[in-house]
């Protein structure tokens, strides 16, 4: 048997301290911090695939933030969490607006979701009881992504006294414009009213339009359910396992030889 022991060497010695306290952590940091940015990129391609015309808002809800040589931990999470995380590594979970468990948790595990800020003004004004939810009905104002558009939330707020827009994160410009949009309809003989759950009305609960003029009738914009239910469309977990277990043993090898190859000799 042949054995080779570099003990004895002081440039190989020297060598290899200087690899393990500087190039080491250099390494892992740049591993870990290339994977991390990978699921990030993998995370968003699965939304955008199992969402019908997700919102940018939506896609951007998948962040980074690095690790560096000091703390070798990258942290993937929505923008609002690792802002709050403060290095505490709060991530996804927490956030003060409950964005991922509002938004992705319920596509992720399945059930109901959490009750958005809109529709928290229709229950504390009464509009809307407790544990209820509003949907767009058939036949909505629908933007793009085929929501009911931001204006129009401020305008059935508005209309039924249920919050101050400001809360709702409007400019003023935007609050002019629902004012004018408003004012036509008004103009028109139109209004809008709420049908409230259990109250003996003809009409299904929900917010209508009743239109005047020509048009005269009613259009039903919002429908008021006792419960949302989601089933599971993407596959969270699954994506930032297979990522980690393609992406980190290359790029760790990589980082490594690069750590090697700039190290002090």
């Amino acid at each position: 048997m042949i054995s080779v022991d570099a003990r004895g060497f002081p440039e190989i010695e020297r060598f290899f301290a200087s690899l393990s306290r500087e190039q080491i952590p250099f390494a892992m940091k740049t591993s870990i911090n290339t994977t991390a940015f990978e699921v990030m990129r993998a995370e968003k391609v699965a939304i955008l695939g199992a969402f019908d015309r997700p919102t940018p808002w939506v896609v951007r809800q998948v962040a980074v933030r690095p690790a560096t040589k000091q703390d070798l931990t990258a942290i993937i999470g929505t923008p609002e969490g690792i802002r709050d995380a403060k290095g505490r590594g709060v991530g996804f979970g927490r956030s003060s607006s409950g964005v991922f468990e509002r938004v992705l948790e319920p596509h992720i595990e399945g059930g109901t979701r959490l009750p958005k800020a809109s529709e928290i003004r229709l229950r504390a004004a009464g509009v809307l009881p407790a544990g209820w939810f509003a949907i767009p009905a058939k036949g909505a104002p629908l933007n793009a992504y085929g929501n009911l558009s931001g204006d129009w939330w401020m305008m059935v707020l508005s209309w039924l006294n249920a919050g101050q827009w400001s809360r709702q994160g409007s400019t003023q410009n935007q609050a002019e414009k629902v004012t004018a949009r408003k004012n036509k309809l008004q103009r028109q003989g139109a209004s809008m009213f709420a049908v409230i759950p259990n109250r003996g009305s003809g009409l299904k609960p929900g917010v209508y339009i009743r239109k005047g003029g020509k048009g005269k009738g009613l259009q039903r914009i919002l429908l008021f359910v006792p419960s949302v239910t989601y089933r599971i469309r993407l596959d969270w977990f699954g994506v930032f396992d297979r990522t980690v277990r393609a992406t980190l043993p290359n790029s760790a090898a990589a980082a490594m030889r690069l750590a090697v190859e700039t190290a002090r000799r």
